[in-house]
């Protein structure tokens, strides 16, 4: 089923930093992006997590919390916790409740920097490892909830003294218990006005099965 997202705007402060809701690495609403923060920075948050954003076995609302770090201009890490509901046969009183959480790590690298010529080209993995599963591409059962891999390539245009447009590409493989979410292209534009830099309009596309 193909869908496309809805167009949001986001007012931030003027410390802005971008970042993918599911996982807390920098990237869009829910796609990656080819955006890197600057060599140095911490960012810490949370999310609420929608089951729709979820792969099928979350069958309620979660959250996760995050912090992501730019080890280098070129290379950020990111490491999250979600809450999960496990059914515990030894402790019904706790089944239904969150219980327990799934760690996830992730790695985002820069192989090229925009140019007047040349988009901006990040590669990265995200729920990089899992104790259950050692294979990240293997089909054998694994908590990867939200393991993928990606390519994003990001152009960027100025509008006259309207503002800067960006374009984005993404092509993803999201792997999570033998089935996916989201695999093949996705796009989205991004538009900061002159007059509100602080301002960003997000439209994204992605198809999901």
């Amino acid at each position: 089923m193909k869908k496309i997202g809805s167009v949001a705007a986001f007012v931030l402060s003027s410390f802005y930093l971008p970042a993918q809701a599911l996982v807390g690495t920098t990237g869009l609403l829910g796609l990656p992006s080819a955006d890197m923060q600057e060599a140095g920075t911490l960012s810490i948050g949370g999310t609420v997590l929608n089951k729709h954003f979820c792969p099928a076995e979350f069958t309620y609302q979660t959250y996760n919390y995050y912090a992501n770090a730019s080890v280098l201009s070129f290379c950020e890490i990111s490491f999250s916790k979600t809450l999960l509901k496990l059914d515990l046969p030894d402790d019904p009183d706790a089944s239904g409740k969150f219980n327990n959480a799934d760690r996830s790590l992730s790695a985002r690298f820069r192989l090229v920097q925009e140019s007047k010529k040349l988009p901006a080209l990040v590669i990265g993995m995200n729920d990089i490892y899992s104790q259950s599963n050692h294979d990240f591409m293997g089909d054998g059962q694994h908590n990867q909830y939200f393991g993928k891999v990606y390519a994003a390539l990001r152009k960027s245009f100025g509008i006259a003294a309207a503002g800067m447009l960006e374009t984005h590409l993404i092509y993803q493989y999201e792997r999570n218990f033998g089935q996916s979410l989201y695999k093949g292209c996705a796009a989205a534009l991004a538009f900061r006005p002159a007059f509100c830099p602080g301002l960003q309009l997000i439209s994204e596309y992605d198809v999901s099965k």
